[in-house]
Formats: C-alpha cells, sequence, structure tokens
C-alpha cells in the first residue's frame, strides 16, 4: 500500500504519495480557484472534495465527492486533469445510450476545463485548449474513421463517445459563442433541472432555446443531429 500525505484547506484535502507535498500545496490552490470560479458560472455546490494521487498511466476518475488524478498532473504548469475531474460536478444526469454518448459528462467537463483555463491563464491558453481539441479529434478518426461519418446524437449507439472529449467541446464553444453569457446560464439550469432525472438532447435543445430566446434548431440540426467536424 502506497504512503500518502494529506493536504487539506478547508473542506478540500489532497492525499499525495510522499515526498510530492510541495506539488499538493500548489494544486490546491488551484483547485480552489478553480473550484469557486465554477460555482460563481455555473451554480453553487456545497462538497467535501478530496484527490488522490495515482500512479501515471492508470488515468482519472472521478466519483461523487472525489477524484482520483494522476501524478503528472501535480506536476503540470497547468493541470487539466485536475481541472477536467474537478469539472464533473457541473454535468447533468444521463443514461443509456445518450450517457454512452459521452456528451453530456465528458464534453461537459473538457469544455468546463477550458472555462477554467481561460479564467485562471488568460485567452491564448484557452486557445490552445481548443486547438488541442481539434487535433486530438483528427488524431482519433485516424484511428476509427467512422468517428467522423456518424452524428454525435448517435455516438452512444456506435460506441463512439470518446469524440465527444473533443467534437463535443468543440460544439459547446460553438454553442457558446451562440448564446454568449447565457451560455453560463444554460449549464447552470441544465444541471439545476436535470440534475436527479436523465436529460437528453432534445430537452437540452428545448431548454437552450428557452434560456437564450433562440431558434437553435438549425445549430442543432448541424451540429448534434448531422454530421459536422472541427475544420482539419
Amino acid at each position: 500500500i502506497a504512503k500518502f500525505s494529506l493536504v487539506s484547506h478547508k473542506d478540500f484535502r489532497i492525499f499525495v504519495l510522499k515526498g510530492n507535498e510541495k506539488y499538493a500545496r500548489k494544486t490546491l490552490k488551484l483547485i480552489w480557484d478553480a473550484f469557486k470560479f465554477c460555482c460563481k458560472m455555473f451554480g453553487e455546490k456545497s462538497v467535501r472534495y478530496t484527490v488522490i494521487e495515482i500512479p501515471d498511466g492508470y488515468g482519472g476518475q472521478a466519483g461523487i465527492g472525489y477524484s482520483l488524478v494522476e501524478s503528472k498532473w501535480f506536476k503540470s504548469p497547468i493541470p487539466y486533469g485536475i481541472y477536467h475531474e474537478l469539472a464533473h460536478f457541473w454535468n447533468p444526469k444521463a443514461e443509456g445510450e445518450v450517457q454512452r454518448t459521452r456528451f453530456f459528462d465528458e464534453a461537459f467537463a473538457n469544455y468546463i476545463t477550458a472555462l477554467i483555463v481561460k479564467e485562471l491563464y488568460g485567452e491564448e491558453e484557452f486557445k490552445n485548449v481548443l486547438e488541442k481539441f481539434r487535433k486530438t479529434f483528427w488524431q482519433l478518426v485516424e484511428k476509427y474513421p467512422k468517428g467522423k461519418d456518424i452524428p454525435l446524437v448517435e455516438y452512444g449507439k456506435y460506441e463512439l463517445g470518446i469524440f465527444s472529449y473533443t467534437k463535443g467541446a468543440l460544439i459547446l464553444y460553438e454553442l457558446h459563442k451562440l448564446l454568449g453569457e447565457k451560455f453560463y446560464d444554460l449549464i447552470r439550469e441544465s444541471c439545476r433541472r436535470f440534475g436527479n432525472k436523465p436529460i437528453d438532447f432534445k430537452s437540452f435543445e428545448v431548454l437552450a432555446e428557452e434560456i437564450s430566446g433562440k431558434s437553435l434548431n438549425k445549430f442543432f440540426n448541424e451540429k448534434i443531429y448531422g454530421i459536422w467536424n472541427p475544420s482539419r
């Protein structure tokens, strides 16, 4: 069993492998700043949150009140993986084939991560994140060519949810540009209304139209129900 050290601030705790305490203290402040930003923009959360360091190569995981995060993110100048797991607090509930599209969990988490980066590190770093999404999407297409020919709404049916991490996040970016500041209200209300009952794409579209006061049929037909890919 690995030996851990505990670093804490208020209701936030980080268990790090012995010897990495200095990284934990830095990371704790970054998590706290990100948490305050997300609460302000997407809705208050009252949680006791624990981050546990795990060796590189195991991937991350978020659960109720905790996340497992690889060592590399504690040492990274911008801990994307830590922000990503934190962002899962602001995901609406999805089930079945809709959940397997990974839009309402992983696309949401990745785009919220991008917004955290924009808030804490500036516009250029935000653009870098979006560019990484675009490049990663096309790298995935080389491995899974079908991903570029299937509408996002059907990713769950074909088990192609891995594409939502990138293309799904970029679709949320396009929606954000269209809605402006009301985009934050959309995420906030999605979590409030669909925190305990499952969301689907039609209910998300209806909610987006309600909040924005705009007809979004064209946007959803092109980006969600149709075949849309980011520029190459």
